[in-house]
């Protein structure tokens, strides 16, 4: 079965066949909502199912800046400073341009470019939302391009109510005019949203920062289980080993856990379980030294080690959250 996505701007119903079975899965972008919301308004004759779509797009919380109408070159491509839906997550392309990077053994053919895209994405749903470069593709003047190494590059799970700002990179051929990203809305389906590269934009997009920390979390000390695992927050506080290539504008903190299995079977772990945010958006994790957190761990052993996140100098409030499977318990640590 082929499926299908719906852009605002058409007004099209669709339905998206998932493992778990039918769920529509909404591909807008923001100013034909406005727009449909608009026409619901002044005619009493709309149909039953807008009236549902249009309360269920009311009801998604804080969505990036409105996009005017010269960011969005039709109901599926867009420039920076547009912004798009799909399902729960509102997407807006803050940024784009020519990526140099800082590690000389990282360059482009002869006769090629690297280029970025860069998105927010917040999770306005009550469940988490996956969001990677994996999911991008990258066409210049037709051709298919492949995509560049970077380790800042967009991979995050965002739980609910939170933010992730990252980029996309592709290598292209320096002289080529037409380059659009795409990003493809599900593995089920060949529709996608496309992104326009057109030299160096920036739409001077701020993230809104979320200070509050979340209510109950874990204090240092503290302890709980997950998948069978008996898991103590020991300690957390400021990375002071060495760091390469240490990010400006940003400093290094650090969780420290104990990880024990009570079980008489083997039990698998990862230092992957543990993520962290920064005034509500995600942070990327930094390998610092060997991973201890990370492995197969025999009936009644025990393990210990530290994950180490970069976070922006002036963050407030820091969390970690831990979560052994994609959409199980979310447990919060509260740093300091």
């Amino acid at each position: 079965m082929t499926a299908k996505f719906r852009f605002a701007a058409a007004l099209a119903a669709a339905m998206l066949m998932t493992a778990a079975g039918c769920s529509e899965t909404a591909v807008s972008s923001q100013a034909d909502a406005q727009s449909s919301a608009q026409k619901a308004e002044s005619s009493a004759a709309d149909t039953e199912s807008r009236t549902d779509s249009q309360e269920s797009s009311q009801s998604e919380t804080e969505a990036p800046p409105q996009a005017s109408d010269s960011q969005e070159t039709d109901d599926h491509t867009f420039r920076v400073g547009g912004r798009f839906r799909v399902k729960s997550v509102e997407y807006m392309y803050t940024a784009c341009g020519e990526y140099h990077p800082e590690n000389v053994y990282l360059t482009p053919a002869e006769g090629n470019r690297f280029v970025f895209a860069e998105l927010y994405c917040k999770n306005n749903g009550e469940s988490n939302e996956g969001v990677s470069w994996i999911s991008f593709d990258c066409h210049a003047d037709g051709v298919e391009c492949k995509t560049a190494t970077a380790t800042d590059a967009l991979s995050a799970t965002v739980s609910p109510g939170r933010a992730a700002q990252g980029r996309v990179y592709f290598e292209v051929p320096a002289s080529a005019k037409d380059i659009r990203i795409g990003y493809r809305v599900s593995i089920l389906s060949d529709e996608r949203a496309y992104l326009i590269v057109d030299g160096e934009q920036d739409a001077g997009f701020v993230p809104e920062k979320n200070t509050a920390p979340t209510e109950g979390a874990l204090q240092p000390g503290g302890s709980f289980t997950a998948g069978g695992l008996e898991i103590r927050y020991l300690s957390c506080g400021e990375f002071t080993g060495e760091v390469y290539n240490r990010k400006a504008g940003c400093r290094y903190v650090q969780f420290a856990l104990e990880v024990t299995n009570p079980t008489s079977e083997e039990l698998r772990f990862s230092s992957l379980d543990l993520r962290a945010c920064a005034d509500g958006m995600c942070v990327q994790s930094y390998l610092a030294g060997s991973d201890t957190l990370t492995g197969k761990l025999a009936p009644g052993a025990s393990t210990s080690g530290e994950v180490v996140f970069t976070v922006p100098e002036d963050a407030q409030t820091v969390e970690a959250e831990y979560q052994q499977s994609y959409n199980g318990e979310i447990t919060v640590l509260a740093y300091r």
